[in-house]
């Protein structure tokens, strides 16, 4: 459940760990699933940022960029359609 929760962007980490504390979910448990699960977010926007950068300079950005940013963003989507499952 965190790992999920964390992949939403709609989600705010405030109230998740105000939830996640009265569930009493272990700590190694909320560690580890919290910080994958803002991994692949923290990714997407930094590759975002990486795009936004090349487009202002006039560079052209690699093959895996865009195919890092592409599957960053599908991994951020999933997270979306799953947190409003919850």
């Amino acid at each position: 459940f965190v790992f999920w929760a964390r992949l939403s962007p709609f989600l705010p980490f405030a109230a998740l760990n105000i939830f996640c504390g009265m569930r009493r979910i272990k700590f190694t448990t909320y560690l580890l699933a919290g910080m994958s699960g803002m991994l692949p977010r923290t990714i997407f926007m930094v590759s975002l940022g990486l795009v936004s950068d090349s487009v202002f300079m006039n560079q052209q950005l690699k093959t895996w960029q865009w195919y890092w940013l592409g599957a960053s963003a599908l991994i951020s989507i999933i997270g979306i359609g799953y947190s409003m499952q919850i």
